[in-house]
């Protein structure tokens, strides 16, 4: 009896103080569903507007904890505090704050962080992963778009070959990251190697640096002969096939280089064999270049035409030096036929 005369006085009160109807559906041992502007409560607590007035509102001094939801065996749970001067925080019942904050005037969310440096400030440290998103394999993970709306790129993650950064709209492969492998793809869904770039790219400043220390290498040699298979190479100029030429953007139609299977006969080891389309036509024997080193083959070779060079020198001024003394010689002669003609005309 108590306690139906003290659920009908509540009951009439926050009809009163609400200025709308309240029903209660109250089932002493099951229920006790409240609803506060609906007729139907679905939850213990039910509140509906009609889509008039604010449904929910707590007020509490600035900085004050405004709300707190505890777990089901009354541990404490999440606490919500509202401060004039700085915005709205969740902190976690004697645990932290900032676990979700909003930062009042900007709108700025923290998340480990009251003082968000950006629409969306991630904070956690070095123990967590800051960010995790998960989808459905080959689905779209994240999209970002340009300020006006309109579509930017697109993020998907396959666990059967890997991430990939994707123009909305235009083609995948902008960025693609391997899985296993973690070969990078610039322009292909399909690395071959720790960075494949299909198409031309650009160095504003300098060329590649390698690694050549000599306290990384071992069994050192030096070449013995070059200049012979540089000869036999064969320098040309082709245009790419129009298959190849419109499946690779910033590709150059018309080239000078050298034909792999060409190169190969001579330099095997500058070969390396991928897998490769050519328009619809899938090559797993396709072969790829490496003119790495070259350079060396070409610093050996000259060194082969120099010591020619000097060989040649110095049997040239061999025969210099023959000459001069056969000049000499003849000379001598000369002068002793002469010495013999005047003493021949003077008997």
């Amino acid at each position: 009896m108590k306690k139906s005369v003290f659920l009908f006085l509540s009951v009439c009160l926050v009809s009163l103080s609400y200025g709308q109807n309240l029903d209660v559906v109250d089932d002493a041992t099951v229920s006790g569903k409240l609803g506060i502007g609906i007729a139907s409560p679905v939850a213990k607590l039910d509140v509906g507007n009609g889509g008039s007035a604010i449904p929910f509102q707590t007020r509490a001094a600035s900085g004050n904890m405004a709300a707190r939801f505890n777990y089901n065996d009354n541990t404490p749970g999440f606490e919500f505090f509202v401060g004039h001067a700085d915005g709205f925080n969740v902190c976690e019942s004697g645990v932290s704050c900032n676990r979700f904050f909003i930062e009042k005037t900007t709108g700025k969310i923290g998340i480990g962080t009251n003082t968000p440096t950006g629409n969306l400030d991630l904070n956690i440290g070095n123990s967590a992963i800051p960010l995790r998103v998960r989808s459905a394999s080959g689905n779209l993970a994240a999209r970002f778009d340009y300020n006006d709306n309109s579509p930017g790129f697109e993020i998907f993650v396959n666990p059967a070959d890997g991430m990939n950064i994707c123009e909305s709209g235009v083609a995948c492969g902008r960025i693609f990251i391997a899985k296993t492998t973690g070969f990078i793809g610039m322009g292909t869904s399909a690395p071959s190697h720790l960075l494949h770039i299909t198409g031309v790219g650009r160095s504003t400043s300098s060329t590649w640096a390698t690694s050549s220390d000599r306290r990384a290498k071992q069994n050192i040699q030096t070449l013995e002969s070059s200049l012979d298979r540089i000869l036999k190479l064969r320098p040309v100029t082709f245009d790419w096939t129009d298959e190849y030429f419109d499946s690779i953007a910033g590709l150059k139609y018309s080239n000078t280089g050298f034909i792999s299977q060409e190169v190969e006969e001579i330099f095997p080891e500058m070969i390396t064999e991928v897998t490769e389309n050519i328009g619809t036509k899938e090559l797993n024997d396709f072969r790829l270049l490496d003119l790495g080193e070259m350079p060396a083959h070409l610093v050996k070779a000259i060194q082969e035409l120099n010591d020619k060079i000097d060989f040649l020198t110095i049997q040239n001024e061999n025969k210099d030096l023959k000459i001069s003394i056969l000049e000499a010689a003849l000379e001598n002669l000369n002068a002793k036929v002469d010495r013999i003609y005047e003493h021949t005309v003077n008997d």
